[in-house]
């Protein structure tokens, strides 16, 4: 590594503080940092090309304890750099001298000593604050045979290596204060030496110092604190030239030889294939030469297996147990092949994988669900049980009063987006103990003197669409026909699911609730005319005139029935076709919730963001891990013109250009009545008013931070970019953690004095067996209810910001009152807070004001 290096000018330096070593391959033109660890070799290495428009001509390299970081000298330009050696960053401090050589530096704290020439020696100090560095003063303490070849200080005093007129090499020891020589003394006889064999290094800056002469292969320790007259305490020959030296931490001394130490490290990145997570790698047939070849990588690993289209293939299977080991997989290939075939045991194997720490934000404590992974297993496996239950209530289509054209299941789970995949109903924790649920006529539900929560089921929203025919005006043709019918058919679906597969339903004006395998399904009924008769009955002036209006109900009823299921299959295309998908979508909606913000962005807006990150990836290939996923959204957020472009997102490439080009026009044409996030689907749009113009700005300032913060950190810390700051709320609302039934999803999983166990493994029948069997607890989030009833009830008053993810903390902004009079007074706070601690009797733990933020 050395043999080459060129370093003509002993262009290297030594960190204590940071325990490494920076040298300067002048043959490469590059920076080489060595780091040193406790018991571990190799060392780590980093290497840090030197900017090409830059002096190429380095002459000595220095360390600023202070500033933590490393001061680089030119000998052609004169040009002082800085080195940040974290962010890899490097500043020009401007030249020192306009005709004088540039030759060596050293620095202390804040003061930088330099020789200028051959004779001239200076101090400067460095102003941190406005980055520059400033000339303090001349240092005139040798005349013109005086050939300076090296300085180096302590606390108190600067030492100056020089060569006389007779060649002879003098140690000078200058107070740093007044500049009075303390002592001199002979430290080589008459010999002809060249300037960059020569070094003189600080050992702690404690009066000891190290001497390096490399032609003459020796190194000195010198002691100039037992006697004023100094003393050469120790020779130590060296079989190899020494060339430098630099002080580790523990103060054992690092001579650097120009020998080639032999390579034993080899840093690699890797970039994934689509299928990298195969747990079965399929070979050639078996008897070919290519098979001998196959069997010869693999060894004892390889094997032949039958595949069900018939083949017969060598083969090598790699046991998992779910999805989240199934990413890992290229892990244990590396270990196998590089313990097989290089001799490489795995115990000298260390991964770096950015995407460890970012899938633990995606899973729960393993106490609570073994299994869980990162849930994607318990999406697919929700996905085959609807599948199953659209099968089953097809049969119903005979018995009922209409028929049922279309079962969509609309949730977010159904299209693998869910950041927590709904838990089994009857998933079991000790707050039966306590009795926190008591038993209702038809289904259980929470106690309401229990300190608890239950635990926290979700259930999952599947759209049941009618058909439409002329025969099924008879009884639809009125708003409360259809509510009414609506009603009996939720009856009549209930009874046919209890009667015919002996599942736990029940009936409510809204819905029909049906519990599977302990999973809870919400089945709401749809039809279309239903929409109709809405925005006309709005819009209906007298008898005889009527115009179409939308109305909140109408745009909901028609959000649910058309564009969900439209986007729903849109989305679960892409979900199929790129397996990191999944995995982004969620993470970066973890994210927004973690910042409070998820609600004023919309789960499905997310989603479809993530969507055009891997649709329209170019020049980039998609995105093949979910840390490098995440990282291009919030780039994606942070650098997109959002106010004068839309964001069109091409599903299965259905839009020409020329479409294309025409959404753009329209856009520019209606800018100011579309929303300031702009998404245009090619399978359908809605008009969604979420995110507004503040809090797109909020995301895209913390979708900057937290690239910024990437970049200097690694993956490992990225807790921190999903802890929320709550400085900036006017009023924060602390929650009783035992009223979170999803405490167990926060990102700091706070520990109560609930422990949750695993579930209860239900048998296939096991419903059959008690057909009264009460409808289980589900979508009951107290903290959660509570924040949606303020934001329903004050909405006029405040904005409310809160992580539905385990959030403890729900941040407050008051809103600016609209049209205020002049004599009206002003709005009583107090008042509104106290409505809502009694609102909040038994959920809120504390409430913390900031009256100073409220003008």
């Amino acid at each position: 590594m050395f043999a080459q290096c060129e370093m003509k000018n002993n262009c290297l330096a030594s960190s204590t503080k940071r325990n490494e070593l920076i040298i300067y391959n002048s043959k490469m033109n590059i920076l080489i940092i060595l780091k040193h660890q406790e018991k571990k070799r190799p060392y780590e290495r980093v290497y840090v090309q030197w900017p090409l428009h830059l002096s190429s001509n380095l002459s000595d390299i220095t360390y600023c304890d202070m500033s933590d970081r490393y001061f680089i000298a030119t000998n052609n330009n004169n040009h002082l750099y800085s080195f940040n050696s974290n962010l890899l960053s490097i500043n020009d401090l401007g030249c020192l001298s306009n005709d004088l050589q540039l030759n060596y530096i050293h620095c202390y704290h804040e003061t930088v000593y330099v020789v200028l020439g051959n004779h001239n020696l200076a101090e400067y100090h460095f102003d941190e604050r406005n980055f520059k560095i400033v000339k303090k003063r001349n240092i005139d303490l040798f005349n013109g045979n005086d050939i300076l070849l090296d300085i180096t200080c302590d606390k108190n005093s600067l030492i100056v290596l020089y060569k006389n007129r007779n060649n002879e090499i003098y140690l000078r020891s200058i107070d740093r204060r007044t500049l009075d020589i303390q002592l001199e003394f002979l430290l080589e006889n008459k010999q002809d030496t060249e300037r960059k064999s020569l070094r003189i290094e600080s050992t702690r800056y404690n009066g000891n110092f190290i001497y390096v002469n490399s032609s003459q292969k020796c190194l000195k320790t010198i002691d100039l604190t037992r006697s004023d007259s100094g003393k050469i305490t120790t020779i130590m020959k060296q079989n190899k030239s020494p060339t430098n030296t630099c002080l580790l931490k523990d103060d054992r001394l690092w001579p650097i030889n120009e020998s080639v130490p032999a390579r034993t490290t080899i840093t690699f990145g890797v970039i994934f294939s689509d299928q990298y997570d195969l747990s079965v790698l399929k070979g050639p047939e078996n008897g070919s030469k290519e098979a001998a070849e196959f069997r010869k990588l693999w060894t004892e690993r390889c094997e032949l297996r039958r595949f069900p289209d018939g083949s017969i293939l060598e083969s090598v299977l790699w046991n998992v147990d779910c999805l989240k080991d199934k990413r890992l997989i290229w892990m244990d290939v590396t270990r196998y092949l590089l313990e097989i075939q290089a001799g490489v045991s795995p115990a000298h194997i260390e991964f770096s994988y950015n995407d460890q720490c970012p899938s633990t934000l995606l899973s729960i404590p393993a106490r609570l669900f073994p299994s869980y992974g990162t849930g994607d297993e318990q999406q697919m496996f929700l996905s085959r049980e609807l599948m199953e239950l659209t099968k089953q209530i097809r049969t119903f289509n005979n018995e009922l009063p209409l028929k049922i054209n279309n079962i969509i299941g609309v949730d977010e789970t159904f299209r693998y987006t869910n950041v927590f995949p709904p838990l089994p109903a009857s998933f079991q924790t000790d707050l039966h103990k306590i009795r926190s649920i008591e038993h209702d006529k038809y289904a259980l539900i929470p106690r309401s003197t229990s300190r608890y929560a239950p635990p926290y089921s979700q259930s999952l929203l599947v759209v049941c669409q009618l058909e439409m025919n002329s025969s099924n005006d008879i009884g639809f043709e009125t708003l409360e026909r259809i509510k009414h019918s609506k009603i009996l058919y939720y009856i009549q679906l209930s009874k046919l699911l209890k009667e015919k597969f002996h599942y736990t339903s029940r009936a409510t004006a809204d819905c029909c609730y049906v519990e599977k395998n302990n999973y809870v399904y919400r089945l709401m009924v749809t039809y279309h005319k239903e929409i109709y008769l809405i925005e006309s009955e709005s819009g209906k002036k007298n008898e005889l005139e009527r115009k179409i209006k939308q109305t909140n109900q109408s745009k909901q009823l028609r959000y649910n029935t058309e564009y969900l299921p439209k986007i729903n299959a849109a989305i679960y295309g892409v979900s199929q076709q790129f397996a990191q998908y999944q995995l982004v979508a969620r993470l970066f909606k973890r994210w927004l919730s973690a910042q409070l913000l998820l609600y004023h962005f919309d789960p499905l807006n997310a989603d479809l963001l993530c969507c055009y990150v891997f649709l329209h990836s170019a020049p980039f290939v998609p995105p093949k891990s979910m840390l490098t996923g995440f990282c291009r959204v919030l780039r994606l957020l942070r650098d997109y013109d959002w106010i004068n472009e839309p964001l069109i997102i091409n599903f299965n490439h259905e839009l020409t250009n020329e479409q294309i080009f025409e959404m753009q026009t329209q856009f520019k044409a209606d800018r100011s009545n579309l929303p300031p996030l702009c998404l245009m689907p090619s399978v359908a749009f809605h008009d969604n008013q979420k995110p507004n113009v503040p809090v797109l700005k909020r995301l895209m300032l913390l979708a900057k931070e937290a690239l910024a913060y990437l970049e200097t950190n690694n993956s490992d810390s990225i807790k921190f970019l999903f802890r929320p700051s709550l400085n900036s709320y006017d009023v924060i609302i602390m929650l009783d953690p035992l009223q979170c039934p999803r405490a167990y999803q926060a990102v700091d999983h706070v520990m109560t004095e609930i422990t949750y166990t695993t579930r209860k493994k239900s048998v296939d029948n096991d419903q059959s067996i008690d057909n009264n069997k009460l409808l289980s607890i589900v979508d009951y989030d107290p903290a959660q209810l509570f924040v949606d009833e303020l934001r329903k009830s004050y909405n006029d008053q405040a904005e409310f910001f809160h992580d539905d993810f385990g959030g403890f903390a729900v941040g407050i902004l008051w809103k600016p009152s609209k049209n205020k009079k002049p004599n009206q007074d002003n709005i009583d706070y107090v008042k509104i807070i106290d409505q809502w601690k009694l609102l909040g009797t038994g959920i809120i733990k504390e409430v913390r004001t900031f009256p100073e933020r409220w003008c």
